[in-house]
């Protein structure tokens, strides 16, 4: 018995002690799925290369793509050996965030005792001198510990930082056009725009095939006939043997030219350090407001019944910073990161704020009253503005702008948006990563099924063709469904759809419901228009906001059936007698219980008041009006007449045991 009690003792023991070792687990991350986590944050674009660094990965393998893009990202150097199913350990991380982070740089290097028990001494080296990894009080770096994944995934953010705002080399700049390339200025006088024409003088030695600069515009002369010059259009970057460009600049909106995107706006530099403008576009009318800060636009346009629909923008704070490095369309290296302020506000608002409950009398006539019209809900894509800042150290390289929003509102409806955007990318071995981060500050009324985007975008533009451009779409996605059914005397339902105030629900006689939900929209794009990238397919969109963080509210399933609560009675089930209209003309109902009889219509300029009701055997069946008591079994007749005798209806109630 005593062995038993032991044997049992021991056994908890035992377990206890497997539970402890248990719960002290680390919750590690394989190489493998490093290597995957670390592009992801990143936003490395996977790389089409399919020719295998490695003889043990091959095309088969899950994680091939994903080992191929960590070498064509200098991540991992082709030849190392390394396996993706062990746990990521000290100096893997520090060697592959030191090639992630920069891996040309040298450092000095610190006293670290064990580093040369790793195969990446320099690389330890390097991640202490960074800040990427410390060592311990005895200056020992353990090189061989298993890191946790949350420790792990919290360094990597901190490095995926700094990349996306890293610091670039002051102000400096070059562009070299391909050998035998002949470049001239040519002046407005010479200069036919709309033929696309040029004046020759007598002893001019200009050839067919030569490249004419007017303004920020590139031409190439295709033929010359009767001393004139017709010319094409050309992208200067394609004749471009290199392109050295690198600096940082805060923007300052006075020093804007303003391009002609409105009916009223024309091409105009701000001459001093505000500028103020009237703009009118689509029916829309409102004001362009630029300073050193930023660019504010607000458009408006009136509807029916005493609303407006509305637009505004503003974007602030916007600095830039690039470092691009290009060979013909070849770019081994680049580095372009926009940093802005941006807001958004849209909607539908209605002027006369006027309930539908201060009116006693509402019928189905005045609830259509307050409605816009269909043909007035708001659709429409407004270019609001399109701006571009010179960049002061090189002619010809500037920051361009434009907002546009794309409105697509049904009914009143009033959003607002802020966002601090980190918007981007980084070129590095002809490969590319992005860089998105967006916070989000978001507010919502809305009445209305809507799709309401803000587009703003921005561009690194040398002469009139982007380098690069970034783009933030932001809004809101709204699905309605309402509807109001009015009841009449024989509950017969008369439909009609909203958008309506939820005030509406209190009123008698109407049933009121709604299925509604909605979500943000925010999306960024990268390279999507006429850009140097795009044409060698650097180019990406993708939502920086998944459905699951996006939803504003859910729809309430089965909203729509809440009208249908106390359905409508069919017309051709109710029963008229003498101008009295009723459900039925006989009941039944068990001795104790009572019936309501209800009448659902009553002669011409009657009233309840002006009924009364007669019960023939009160024995059977005692009234409270139109209440009736089963007392006994057996049956009785009811008269219901008006006072003055002038209709009469009869029905019977059968009282059952």
């Amino acid at each position: 018995m005593v062995c038993k009690c032991k044997k049992i003792v021991l056994c908890a023991l035992l377990s206890l002690s497997l539970f402890a070792c248990k719960k002290e687990t680390k919750d590690t991350i394989s190489l493998g799925n490093w290597l995957k986590a670390l592009q992801q944050e990143a936003h490395i674009e996977a790389t089409k290369t399919k020719k295998p660094y490695f003889l043990h990965i091959q095309k088969n393998h899950p994680q091939f793509e994903i080992v191929q893009t960590a070498v064509d990202w200098k991540i991992v150097e082709e030849g190392i050996h390394f396996d993706l199913e062990k746990s990521l350990t000290k100096e893997w991380l520090a060697y592959t965030l030191v090639n992630l982070w920069e891996p040309k740089k040298e450092l000095s290097s610190p006293s670290i005792k064990d580093k040369d028990k790793s195969q990446f001494p320099k690389h330890i080296e390097k991640a202490v001198s960074l800040g990427i990894v410390d060592v311990d009080k005895h200056q020992l770096f353990h090189p061989q510990e298993v890191l946790e994944k949350k420790k792990a995934i919290e360094i990597l953010k901190k490095v995926v930082r700094y990349l996306d705002d890293k610091e670039v080399k002051s102000n400096q700049g070059k562009v070299e056009w391909k050998e035998g390339m002949d470049v001239q200025e040519i002046n407005s006088s010479q200069f036919n725009e709309k033929e696309k024409s040029f004046h020759l003088g007598q002893k001019s030695s200009i050839k067919k095939g030569t490249i004419l600069k007017h303004k920020e515009n590139y031409y190439r002369i295709k033929r010359i006939a009767d001393k004139k010059a017709f010319l094409e259009s050309i992208n200067p970057l394609e004749f471009t043997e290199k392109i050295d460009l690198s600096g940082e600049m805060k923007v300052d909106w006075s020093k804007a030219s303003v391009q002609p995107i409105s009916e009223v706006l024309q091409p105009m530099a701000l001459k001093s350090s505000s500028y103020v403008k009237p703009i009118q576009i689509f029916g829309y009318q409102g004001e362009l407001r630029l300073d050193s800060s930023g660019v504010y636009v607000r458009a408006e346009k009136q509807l029916p019944k005493k609303a407006k629909a509305f637009v505004q923008m503003d974007v602030s704070g916007l600095s830039l910073k690039y470092d691009w490095h290009s060979r013909g369309l070849r770019i081994p290296d680049a580095y372009v990161r926009f940093r802005f302020q941006s807001n958004q506000k849209a909607g539908i608002e209605k002027e006369n704020k006027k309930s539908y409950q201060l009116n006693p009398n509402l019928n189905l006539r005045d609830i259509q009253s307050y409605l816009i019209p269909k043909e007035h809900f708001v659709k429409a894509r407004i270019p609001l503005c399109s701006i571009q800042v010179p960049i002061p150290q090189f002619p010809s390289l500037n920051v361009h702008l434009s907002l546009v929003a794309e409105l697509d509102m049904q009914g009143y409806l009033h959003f607002s948006l802020q966002q601090m955007n980190l918007l981007g990318f980084q070129i590095r071995n002809s490969h590319i990563r992005w860089i998105s981060n967006s916070s989000q500050q978001n507010y919502l009324q809305s009445n209305a099924s809507a799709s309401v985007l803000a587009n703003v975008s921005l561009a690194l533009r040398l002469a009139h063709y982007d380098l690069a451009n970034v783009g933030l779409k932001a809004g809101i996605q709204g699905r309605l469904k309402d509807k109001i059914v009015f009841y009449d005397s024989y509950r017969k339902g008369q439909e009609l759809e909203g958008p309506f105030d939820e005030q509406i629900q209190q009123k008698e006689g109407i049933r009121y419901c709604k299925d509604y939900s909605a979500n943000w929209l925010l999306e960024v794009f990268f390279n999507q228009e006429n850009s140097f990238l795009n044409r060698l397919g650097m180019k990406a969109n993708f939502p920086l906001l998944n459905e699951k963080q996006a939803t504003i509210f859910k729809a309430k399933g089965n909203g729509l059936e809440a009208c249908r609560l106390n359905p409508p009675r069919d017309r051709e089930a109710i029963h008229y007698r003498d101008g009295f209209a009723l459900e039925s003309l006989s009941y039944t109902v068990k001795k104790g219980q009572v019936v309501s009889v209800e009448l659902l219509d009553l002669p011409s300029g009657y009233s309840l008041k002006d009924v009364e009701v007669k019960v023939v055997h009160p024995e059977i069946i005692e009234n409270n009006f139109l209440l009736f008591k089963g007392l006994q079994e057996g049956a009785s007749s009811i008269r219901i007449q008006t006072k003055d005798q002038e209709h009469t209806v009869y029905i019977s109630i059968m009282v059952v045991s």
